[in-house]
């Protein structure tokens, strides 16, 4: 009798949430294997052409996992031969290549045999060798694939991330976690698939040699696996978490004793940075002695282990055995395997160790497939936007993600090609901000932004910001030559130098470059440490001019100018505008705002007044 239809509903729903259940237990089972969860970590890490070469450099550690075995394999024939030559005529298989190969003298084949096993060992170890090359250029090579994308990833975020990460955070994440992870869990897994291979077949072969060697191999090997690997493995982890946390104030420490060094040798205060460099050091070294020791551990664990065996098969050969040559046999057995499993188990038991104490940088990882990732596709740089009319901002407005009022709010302004635009105001009231926005790191929240009627998106950021010349009040001067940050960013056989001396004349640079003793090949220190404030301005000038900037943005880049330099600027900046190169300034000083056609007055983030220059002198 079929059951009524109530009634079978209640029992399929039943049936789904026992199987969604069961579901549920195996996933959280497989999250707690550390090994399975560590393989599908790796999995989705990987490219799916990177997984093709993790399945033949898989293939390739079984080839030479099994060269292995049969090396350990061919030390036993001829261990016997050495202690009792009789073999060589009772062992069916030892008897055939001793006729096979025509010896008349006992002697002289065991000599053979040894030879022969020497050249075997030694194409063996070049075997091994050329594996462990493969296997560890895959996992560097791996870990710059990472390194490269988790740099893309970085760089696909917006100003707002880099404004309020801590650099030394990023940097551990972009060099140091990639290269963590190839060294601690890829490398570790590949071994621990090569290591468990010969760990297995060595243990079934001696199984089937001698029962009695193979229970005593499980009763010493399983223990020796899971105590050591469950009293360690959450120090381990907690230890490596720390260590990681700990590498980013490490690297601050380091950065603010060298770029602070005046104000801190003015102060006195060199006690104080580096007593805060010591303590964080102090505690990374600690950490790294405590996981020092504990990787020994499991060796050390391993040996006492082979020595328990020795004892146990000399103890069970005396009380239980037949005869002395039991004893010899069974030690041999034993003498052979140790010497395979003893470094086997010590690779296996310090691969989970590694892969468990670098479990936490996987999330940092995995970010790359949580965030919206882009290939990296270089645009042209060749490809300009198009402007010969205006620029319009259409009712503006803007907050910031943690702010409770408006940065820019309703801020409409048409500025046309070739006109020169000042902005005035209190710090704070949006002048930086609007100027962001304009760059495009940052998107208005409401209203538009048009270029000669055509819209800026996403699509024609790159297309806009060629177009665009970008200087600052704090110039980023990389380490290199004045000639290298003039054409910042341009390959040196592609350097255009007829468009650097144009640069260096309308930045007023060609008298300061010419005294200086290598010219535009002199190297101006890291971050222009041996350049003045205003030189390194005018350098950031030049290098817009450099790259044919339509659109000029000065965000208080004559603040640090002197007052001759800064009417030569302001001169500069007269004829950039009868160029029809439309410039966007941001100063303090006001003379700087001399040749500027409007100037815009901002307080709370909203344009409360347009003034001419005149009206702006009056007022202020």
């Amino acid at each position: 009798m079929k059951p009524n239809g109530k009634y079978g509903n209640k029992q399929l729903q039943n049936h789904y949430v026992r199987k969604t259940i069961k579901m549920s237990m195996l996933k959280k089972v497989l999250k707690k294997n550390i090994i399975i969860s560590t393989l599908l970590d790796v999995y989705h890490l990987l490219l799916p052409s990177q997984r093709f070469s993790a399945l033949k450099v898989t293939v390739l550690i079984f080839i030479g996992s099994l060269v292995d075995v049969i090396g350990l394999a061919s030390i036993l024939p001829v261990m016997f031969m050495a202690l009792d030559t009789t073999v060589i005529h009772t062992n069916v298989w030892i008897n055939m290549v001793y006729t096979f190969l025509g010896f008349q003298s006992e002697n002289s084949f065991i000599f053979c045999s040894v030879l022969a096993l020497l050249f075997f060992y030694i194409v063996k170890n070049i075997i091994s060798v050329l594996i462990i090359y493969f296997q560890s250029r895959f996992c560097y090579n791996i870990a710059t694939n990472l390194s490269f994308r988790q740099f893309i990833s970085y760089y696909s975020k917006d100003f707002l991330f880099f404004k309020n990460t801590n650099s030394n955070e990023i940097y551990r994440d972009i060099d140091m976690i990639p290269s963590g992870y190839a060294v601690s869990v890829m490398l570790p897994l590949l071994m621990l698939v090569s290591e468990g291979i010969v760990l297995a077949v060595i243990i079934i072969t001696l199984s089937w040699i001698k029962a009695e060697l193979f229970l005593l191999l499980i009763l010493l090997l399983v223990p020796a696996f899971i105590v050591p690997y469950q009293l360690l493995k959450e120090k381990v982890h907690h230890l490596n978490e720390s260590n990681t946390d700990l590498i980013p104030t490490h690297n601050k420490n380091i950065l603010q004793t060298i770029f602070g060094f005046v104000d801190i040798k003015l102060t006195g205060r060199e006690d104080n940075f580096i007593n805060k460099y010591i303590k964080t050091k102090s505690k990374i070294n600690t950490i790294q002695a405590r996981l020092y020791t504990l990787d020994a551990i499991p060796v050390k664990l391993i040996e006492l282990i082979t020595i328990l065996g020795i004892v146990i098969i000399f103890t069970y050969t005396v009380f239980w055995g037949n005869t002395k040559g039991e004893l010899i046999t069974l030690l041999s057995l034993f003498s052979a395997a140790a010497f395979r499993l003893m470094p086997s188990m010590s690779r296996i038991l310090n691969s989970l160790m590694k892969i468990k104490g670098w479990k936490h940088s996987t999330p940092i990882l995995r970010n790359i497939h949580n965030n919206e990732f882009n290939p990296f596709i270089i645009e042209s740089l060749s490809e300009k936007m198009k402007f010969s009319n205006k620029i319009l901002f259409e009712n503006i407005s803007f907050t910031f993600p943690d702010g409770n009022q408006f940065a820019l709010k309703n801020i409409t302004i048409e500025v046309k090609k070739g006109e020169a635009i000042g902005f005035v105001g209190k710090s704070g009231s949006g002048k930086s901000t609007l100027m962001n926005i304009l760059l495009r790191f940052l998107k208005e929240q409401t209203g538009r932004i048009s270029v000669d009627d055509k819209l800026l998106t996403d699509d024609n950021t790159r297309q806009w910001r060629n177009i665009l010349g970008y200087v600052k009040q704090d110039i980023f001067i990389i380490d290199g030559t004045l000639l290298e940050n003039i054409a910042y960013g341009v390959e040196l056989e592609k350097i255009d130098f007829a468009k650097v001396e144009k640069a260096l004349t309308m930045a007023n640079l060609e008298e300061w470059v010419s005294n200086l003793p290598d010219g535009i090949q002199t190297n101006i220190g890291e971050f222009g440490s041996k350049i003045s404030g205003g030189q390194k301005q005018r350098i950031g000038i030049a290098r817009a001019l450099y790259n044919e900037a339509e659109v000029l943005i000065l965000d208080e880049a004559t603040s640090q100018l002197d007052t001759q330099t800064e009417v030569e600027i302001t001169e500069s900046i007269e004829n950039l505008s009868k160029n029809l190169i439309t410039i966007f300034i941001i100063a303090h000083r006001l003379s700087t705002l001399k040749n500027c056609h409007r100037i815009y007055e901002m307080e709370k983030g909203e344009i409360i007044c347009s003034h001419t220059f005149q009206e702006i002198s009056n007022k202020f």
